[in-house]
């Protein structure tokens, strides 16, 4: 019969030559996410001469992680849903670069950069892992609507928060005064040449 087979597999490949380093492979073994080579050899016997294979590449793949539960947005505070405590976790605000959650304070964290009384888009994501072998997560986005008394008195509505894909119904401003105005809705700019909302309407995330 033939003579006895090894299957060897390389992290690089220098066309074959004497300088690819060669490891033996066996089914215990766990790869890393990369481009990987392989062969195979026989062993000569009394009957066969020794022989190998042409060379092969194969592609490890990164796995991916699961996205996060929808964080709660409560004025400046976020608060992450308590199975990703302990996640590695990263957030985005308003578009911007991604930064890793700080220690989580009871669950809850204050994105830097967030003034008061602010309304914002808060994207949070599982952080891609160190060795490569699992990629970044889908990025769960959520909102908070805030509002602002613009020159008047009285009582502001506190704000709302929803993930994309739900809705807020814009609240009401009939506890607000201001000398020489009427109340007419709300607006994304102080001199009303933004986007107006009226009160009780829905406002659709993302």
């Amino acid at each position: 019969g033939g003579g006895t087979v090894s299957v060897y597999y390389s992290t690089g490949i220098d066309n074959g030559t004497s300088d690819t380093i060669w490891q033996p492979w066996n089914e215990s073994i766990t790869l890393n996410a990369g481009t990987y080579y392989m062969m195979v050899t026989v062993a000569e016997t009394q009957n066969y001469t020794a022989g190998i294979s042409p060379v092969i590449t194969f592609q490890v793949m990164s796995a991916k992680y699961d996205p996060p539960a929808a964080p709660t947005l409560d004025g400046s505070t976020v608060t992450i849903n308590k199975e990703y405590w302990f996640k590695t976790l990263e957030y985005s605000l308003n578009g911007g670069d991604w930064v890793d959650v700080p220690t989580l304070n009871n669950g809850s964290f204050v994105p830097a950069g967030l003034g008061e009384n602010t309304g914002y888009t808060l994207s949070l994501r599982v952080k891609a892992s160190t060795d490569g072998n699992y990629a970044a997560s889908d990025a769960v986005d959520c909102f908070f609507v805030a509002y602002n008394a613009n020159g008047g008195t009285g009582t502001v509505p506190s704000g709302a928060s929803a993930s994309s894909g739900n809705s807020v119904t814009v609240a009401s401003g009939d506890q607000l005064r201001r000398d020489g105005y009427t109340f007419g809705g709300w607006n994304t700019e102080t001199d009303g040449t933004g986007t107006a909302y009226a009160a009780g309407s829905s406002i659709t995330i993302g």
